[in-house]
């Protein structure tokens, strides 16, 4: 049997779940770096994650449900993850996150871990 080219749909799709794999990668790097002892130099680990996470976002919104054709109940709660991302997002890299305690950092940081954790389940139940 000879085996199929995978089409423009699939690759996509393989991209964005392997684009997925690394922001949970980074999210746990950065997790961990802040619960280390280095924990006040995460900067670096912040910015990476933080462009990756948009990215994934943008990718997820802008090619992969419009080529999912996604109209589901599943898009409004996917929304509501992504306002958590950016409410996150723009705290920490735009905004006055860098006055934040340690502490509220980890909870925002775990917050945010739970939202996507959601969105990732929602998101498979679109593919």
């Amino acid at each position: 049997m000879a085996l199929k080219k995978p089409s423009g749909n699939n690759q996509v799709l393989m991209r964005w779940l392997k684009d997925r794999q690394q922001l949970i990668v980074s999210y746990a790097g950065l997790a961990e770096k802040l619960h280390s002892a280095n924990a006040g130099d995460f900067h670096e680990d912040l910015d990476e994650f933080a462009g990756g996470l948009v990215d994934y976002l943008c990718e997820g919104h802008f090619e992969v449900f419009e080529l999912l054709k996604a109209k589901s109940k599943h898009l409004s709660q996917i929304n509501h993850t992504t306002d958590i991302a950016m409410a996150f997002h723009d705290k920490y890299l735009a905004g006055d996150g860098e006055k934040e305690t340690p502490d509220r950092f980890a909870r925002d940081l775990s917050k945010l871990g739970e939202a996507l954790s959601v969105r990732f389940d929602l998101e498979d139940k679109l593919i």
